[in-house]
């Protein structure tokens, strides 16, 4: 696609979809090429542009996950002990042990979210979020499911700054972005004042415009898992050339051997989420012939999207700062891959409308900090009311069975809660655990579909 019809389709289908501002960064045949479009910030009116900073949100997991391995690879973790090995009483309430790091990288661990208020924004805030496990609590036993979890991240990096004895916002400059060249980036708050950064943005329901988010960053407890980092879209194509290079220089960030090992699937996935499985810090997608991998990002009013083709040396990101980013996405960077790799993206599953489980098999409430879904069946039908840990209204829709174990919310109301997958079965067939289409799972507490 040559660069000004793809300069104009970013900009076209950014306005389409009520994007504020984007960049957008591809790395194709050994060069990196920037595209830019709309507003860093509506209030101010100042232009996105290709050296402007929106923060990453969860990409930063992959930064986090390479630091663990980095330690693994120079001897200093094993990321199969439980981590009580290097926080000792660590809790264990599901299982005889507690996590694994490998557990807690490929979102395995079981720990439930922490949604409660955790605005500590001094440099003990991660730990003092670690100190509150037990409060937090599990959903299974390590190793039993996969469940997205930024509370597992948040302890991994607590780790990373007891082993070495740096904080965590350091080590990232230090062992991460340095080596790599990457300046233009941002894990503290006071650091973005350095920087052009753009601001996030919702929507207003009374204009349907885009409005400045109430907040710009989330609490400094939550940075090894994404809460705050900021960076250009071309800083994250600096990371990736990582994947592509594999040097075992002596300024090489990762080994081939640690690459190998971020990439290689922990966590099975079969296609939910859309994706086949997780590595250590990515997600892994087959798009035909070749293995995507990456990772997704959100803070409040700011969504990224970062993929890489690492045997094929190409990768794009792209950063957002509201309005439908998914649709951004879907627009630009499956035709985008096509073009510059020969790979298309994987269809949807399609359904067969066979879920394999009676309706009372679901019914029954389920609960994690994150959520509670309440399964009800009136009329030979099933209802679902869903909940967030965050607050707000419940959603109520019906629940439809779409293939095996799976059902489907119809109207799919909720972007990361259309889908519902049983993870666990007991022994009279009803669900035990049930996850997302967002990776998020959930155990049942009540029998009945009651709130």
């Amino acid at each position: 696609m040559p660069a000004q019809d793809l300069q104009d389709r970013l900009a076209s289908s950014a306005a389409a979809h009520g994007v504020p501002g984007a960049v957008l960064a591809v790395h194709a045949a050994g060069r990196v090429h920037e595209f830019a479009c709309g507003l860093a910030n509506v209030a101010t009116g100042v232009a996105a542009t290709p050296d402007t900073l929106f923060q990453v949100g969860s990409v930063t997991k992959v930064f986090t996950a390479t630091l663990v391995t980095q330690l693994a690879e120079a001897g200093l973790v094993d990321l199969d002990a439980p981590i009580d090995k290097y926080l000792p009483n660590f809790p264990a309430p599901l299982s005889n042990s507690p996590p694994s790091l490998r557990h807690l990288l490929s979102h395995q661990s079981g720990l439930d979210e922490a949604m409660g208020d955790f605005a500590d924004r001094g440099q003990e805030s991660i730990a003092n979020v670690v100190a509150r496990i037990d409060e937090i609590g599990s959903i299974f036993p390590p190793g039993a499911h996969y469940s997205y979890s930024n509370t597992g991240y948040v302890v991994a990096g607590h780790i990373l700054q007891v082993l070495t004895g740096r904080p965590w916002h350091c080590l990232i400059r230090e062992r991460v972005w340095h080596p790599l060249g990457i300046d233009d980036a941002f894990v503290l708050p006071e650091h973005a004042l350095r920087f052009r950064v753009a601001a996030g943005h919702i929507v207003d329901p009374a204009t349907n415009a885009a409005q400045l988010a109430p907040y710009m960053f989330a609490p400094r407890s939550g940075a090894p898992a994404g809460s705050i980092t900021g960076m250009t879209a071309s800083g994250l194509l600096r990371f990736a050339r990582l994947f592509f290079d594999r040097s075992d220089g002596p300024n090489s960030v990762l080994s081939r051997n640690a690459i190998s090992m971020m990439v290689t699937p922990q966590a099975d996935l079969s296609g939910q989420q859309g994706y086949a499985a997780w590595g250590l810090g990515l997600s892994l997608e087959d798009w035909g012939q070749a293995r995507v991998v990456g990772h997704d990002g959100g803070t409040i009013g700011f969504q990224s999207f970062f993929r890489m083709v690492p045997d094929r040396a190409c990768a794009v990101a792209l950063l957002t700062n509201g309005g439908d980013a998914d649709r951004l996405y879907r627009d630009l960077v499956p035709e985008i891959l096509q073009q510059i790799c020969g790979i298309r993206a994987p269809q949807a599953p399609a359904g067969d409308g066979k879920a394999g489980m009676t309706p009372s098999q679901l019914v029954g409430t389920y609960r994690s900090n994150a959520y509670t879904l309440c399964v009800s069946e009136e009329e030979a039908s099933l209802r679902g009311t869903f909940t967030s840990g965050l607050g707000g209204d419940p959603t109520g829709f019906a629940l439809r069975p779409f293939a095996e174990r799976v059902f489907a919310a119809e109207p799919p109301t909720l972007p990361f809660a259309s889908q519902f997958t049983v993870l666990e079965t007991g022994d009279d067939g009803r669900a035990l655990f049930i996850r997302t289409n967002g990776g998020r799972a959930a155990r049942r507490t009540e029998g009945q579909g009651s709130a």
